[in-house]
C-alpha cells in the first residue's frame, strides 16, 4: 500500500482507496474530485481532506472517528458507512473554507455529527433512528416550555444548553445529528418513550 497525496489535480469517475494506516494521507486544497468513490479505511489521524469533492460517494470502510471536514468543500456527495464525532462546515479562523451542500447521509450512520456555520442547503439527513436537531428559536423554546421532569427531558435541556454554549462570535452549531439507538442504550432510555418525547420538540428532523 502507498499513501495518498493529491495536490492541484482534478480526478473524475475513479475509485480512490485510502488504506495506508502508517502514513498521512492528504487530499489538498487544490485537489478536485468529481463523481469519484472515496473509500476510507484509515483512522482520522492518518487523513486530511481539504479539497473539493463534487458528486460521487465517501464510503467509510471502518468507523471514521473524530474527523473534521472543515476545510473540505462538499457538494452532492453520498455518504456511506459509520461516522462518529465528525464535523462539517467551517470553524474560523482555523478552518475558513469548508462548505457542505446537497449531500445525502441516508446510507450513513452518523453519531454526534456537528454541522457548523452552514445552512446545510439541500442536505438529506438520515432517517430514524437518527435524528437531527436544528439550532432554532423553535427548538430551544419548545424545550423551555416543557414542564415535565424526567431523565429524557433532562437530556433535551442538556442538549439545548450544549448547542448554545458551543456557539460563539465566529462559530454557530447549526445542526447536530444523533443516533437515538446508541443514545438510548448509553443513557438507559426506553427508545419508544424517547421518540414520544422527541415528537414534542420543534425543530427536529427524523
Amino acid at each position: 500500500m502507498s499513501d495518498i497525496n493529491l495536490q492541484d489535480t482534478t480526478i473524475e469517475n475513479e475509485v480512490i482507496a485510502i488504506r495506508d494506516t502508517t502514513s498521512f494521507n492528504v487530499i489538498g486544497k487544490g485537489a478536485i474530485l468529481k463523481n469519484c468513490e472515496l473509500q476510507i479505511a484509515v483512522p482520522s489521524r492518518a487523513l486530511a481532506v481539504a479539497g473539493t469533492i463534487v458528486g460521487g460517494m465517501i464510503h467509510a470502510k471502518r468507523e471514521l472517528h473524530g474527523f473534521d471536514w472543515l476545510d473540505a468543500r462538499l457538494d452532492g456527495v453520498t455518504f456511506k458507512g459509520r461516522f462518529k464525532n465528525n464535523r462539517f462546515g467551517n470553524f474560523p479562523p482555523m478552518y475558513d473554507d469548508g462548505t457542505i451542500a446537497n449531500c445525502d447521509f441516508s446510507e450513513a450512520k452518523l453519531r454526534d455529527a456537528l454541522f457548523l456555520n452552514t445552512n446545510c442547503d439541500g442536505v438529506t439527513f438520515g432517517p430514524w433512528p437518527k435524528f437531527t436537531v436544528t439550532n432554532s428559536p423553535e427548538f430551544h423554546a419548545s424545550i423551555e416550555r416543557c414542564a415535565e421532569s424526567n431523565a429524557i427531558w433532562d437530556y433535551f435541556h442538556f442538549l439545548s444548553d450544549y448547542i448554545n454554549e458551543y456557539s460563539d462570535d465566529s462559530v454557530t452549531l447549526n445542526f447536530m445529528t444523533i443516533d437515538a439507538e446508541d443514545l438510548c442504550k448509553r443513557e438507559n432510555f426506553d427508545i419508544g418513550s424517547f421518540r414520544n418525547c422527541l415528537g414534542s420538540v420543534a425543530g427536529v428532523v427524523h
